[in-house]
């Protein structure tokens, strides 16, 4: 074989095993965190603030494995919003602290 022939084999060979280990990890494993801004009761935690539709929305920033959630479908609004339970260490949930620059609403709350 040829010089060319043995790289483009490689090449290829390599972009197979690459893209099956990708999926794999991603969609058979679902291996990797999941951020998202969700709902912040103001009267308990210090929240972000944001800027809503209508209203101004207070939220908080969960980190979680994607391995945890249940598989939903967003795009139809059939997904409950992520909620850190019990005993789950691969959930993190961020409050607002306003020593950091942010805007915050609610008591002064540390992280947990």
């Amino acid at each position: 074989m040829k010089v060319g022939k043995l790289i483009i084999l490689f090449v290829v060979l390599a972009s197979l095993v690459s893209s099956s280990v990708a999926f794999y990890k991603f969609y058979i494993v679902r291996d990797y965190l999941v951020f998202a801004n969700v709902s912040c009761d103001s009267t308990l935690h210090s929240c972000f603030v944001g800027d809503g539709d209508s209203a101004t929305q207070y939220y908080e920033k969960i980190s979680k494995k994607a391995n945890t959630i249940p598989v939903c479908n967003g795009w139809l609004n059939q997904c409950q919003e992520l909620s850190c339970t019990q005993g789950d260490s691969s959930c993190t949930i961020e409050y607002c602290q306003s020593d950091t620059g942010d805007t915050c609403y609610g008591p002064v709350s540390t992280n947990q």
